[in-house]
C-alpha cells in the first residue's frame, strides 16, 4: 500500500478512533454510574428547607385496606411539621414534580401524595407566612403487591421560584418548581403497623 493511500485511510479513520477515546475516557471516570450527588441523606426530624417551605418529618404509618376494587392497598401516612419562611401563604407542591416522592427500596415502588393536611382541618390548603411550624400529614397509596417493611423513604425535593416561559412566551408570572439542579433530601422512615381495616 502507498504512503498516500496509508495517509488518506488514516484521515478517514481518526474522527472514529477521536470518537472512540472520547467514550472510553467518559466511561473510565464513571460518567455513565448513577449519581449519588442528587440524593441528600436527612435524619429523622431534621428541618428540610425546601426554598418554598421547611418541613421535619417525624414517622410514618402503614395500613391495609380494601381497595375501590376490592383488592388490598395500603395507606401510608407520613406526619410531621411544615412552616413558611415566606411573605406569602403557600400550598405543598403535589404531583410528580411537587415536593414529595415516597420510595419503597426492595420493591422500586414509588407513590405521589393523595392529600396533605396541614394543622388538625383537612379544610386548610395553605400554611401561613411567620414562620410558625404547623402539623402536617402526607398520605399516599401503594399498591396490593406492597410487601410491608420495617421502615419507607421520603424524598423531599427543593423547589425555586421562577416564571414558566418558553420562547420568551409565557406571563411572566413567578410560580414555584422543582428545582431540576439541586439535591434531593431523603429521609428514612420506620413504619408503624396499624391493625387492617376490614372488607
Amino acid at each position: 500500500m502507498s504512503p498516500r493511500a496509508s495517509l488518506r485511510r488514516a484521515l478517514r479513520l481518526w474522527p472514529w478512533l477521536a470518537v472512540l477515546l472520547v467514550v472510553g475516557l467518559v466511561v473510565g471516570l464513571g460518567g455513565f454510574e448513577r449519581r449519588t450527588d442528587a440524593l441528600r441523606p436527612a435524619a429523622l426530624g431534621a428541618e428540610i428547607d425546601s426554598h418554598n417551605l421547611v418541613f421535619t418529618l417525624t414517622g410514618a404509618t402503614l395500613q391495609a385496606r380494601p381497595g375501590l376494587d376490592g383488592a388490598t392497598e395500603w395507606k401510608v401516612e407520613v406526619g410531621g411539621t411544615v412552616r413558611n419562611p415566606n411573605e406569602e401563604a403557600l400550598a405543598p407542591v403535589l404531583g410528580p414534580s411537587g415536593n414529595f416522592i415516597l420510595h419503597d427500596a426492595p420493591s422500586r415502588l414509588t407513590a405521589e401524595p393523595e392529600t396533605v393536611t396541614l394543622g388538625v382541618s383537612s379544610r386548610r390548603y395553605l400554611v401561613p407566612p411567620g414562620n410558625t411550624a404547623m402539623p402536617l400529614t402526607i398520605d399516599f397509596t401503594l399498591p396490593a403487591d406492597y410487601a410491608p417493611q420495617e421502615g419507607i423513604e421520603i424524598a423531599v425535593a427543593p423547589m425555586e421560584h421562577t416564571a414558566n416561559t418558553v420562547l420568551g412566551l409565557g406571563d411572566g408570572e413567578l410560580v414555584w418548581n422543582l428545582d431540576s439542579y439541586a439535591a434531593v433530601s431523603l429521609v428514612q422512615l420506620p413504619l408503624t403497623r396499624l391493625p387492617d381495616v376490614p372488607r
